[in-house]
C-alpha cells in the first residue's frame, strides 16, 4: 500500500478519484468518493490516480494525477482561488 496525502487550504473535505479528463479545465470524469479526507494521510493501493477535493469552494488546479508507490508518500496540493 502507498501513503497518499491530498493537501487543501480550504479545510478537511472528502477526496475524489476518477478518470483524468481531456482538458485541465474539465472536472474529473466519473468521480468516486475515496472515503478519505484532505489534509490527512491515507493508504491507497499502488497505481496511477487522478484526485480532487470534493467541495463547493473554488480551487486550483481542478484535479491532479500522481503515482502511488508502495512504501512512498504521494503528496498533491490544492489551493483555494478565492478567500
Amino acid at each position: 500500500m502507498a501513503l497518499v496525502r491530498i493537501d487543501f487550504d480550504g479545510g478537511d473535505v472528502p477526496v475524489l478519484s476518477g478518470e483524468e479528463p481531456d482538458s485541465p479545465t474539465d472536472p474529473i470524469a466519473d468521480p468516486v468518493d475515496t472515503n478519505c479526507v484532505t489534509n490527512t494521510p491515507f493508504f491507497f493501493p499502488a497505481g496511477f490516480y487522478c484526485f480532487a477535493p470534493k467541495t463547493d469552494l473554488a480551487y486550483a488546479p481542478l484535479w491532479q494525477t500522481g503515482q502511488a508507490v508502495d512504501g512512498q508518500e504521494l503528496v498533491l496540493e490544492f489551493r483555494r482561488t478565492q478567500k
